[in-house]
């Protein structure tokens, strides 16, 4: 398995820490991806900034559509995707894995 190293969220500090500490308050935990682009403090917000705009900016999809495209791409891609409750259908992960299973 690759390693890449990433900056631990108790050690955090300025762009990094206000991120962490905003993925914290959407999901409840910094996830890897946030933890991924840690050692580019700017990539780490541009990121940020695109997918917000992208979940909850304005949109003809409404955000269940969203997070089930997400869900789909994830699935496509072979990457885990976790669904928290924000708004949207909870465990809508394992219902749309069921149905891309057959």
């Amino acid at each position: 398995m690759a390693f890449i190293k990433t900056v631990d969220p108790q050690g955090a500090e300025g762009i990094v820490k206000q991120e962490y500490e905003k993925g914290i308050h959407r999901s409840g935990r910094v996830f890897n991806i946030l933890k991924i682009m840690s050692l580019s403090p700017a990539a780490l917000k541009e990121s940020m900034r695109m997918y917000l705009a992208i979940m909850y900016g304005e949109s003809e999809l409404s955000r269940a559509q969203r997070e089930m495209l997400a869900t789909v791409v994830s699935q496509v891609n072979h990457c885990y995707y976790e669904l928290k409750p924000t708004g949207t259908t909870s465990g809508m992960k394992s219902k749309m894995s069921k149905r891309l299973a057959t």
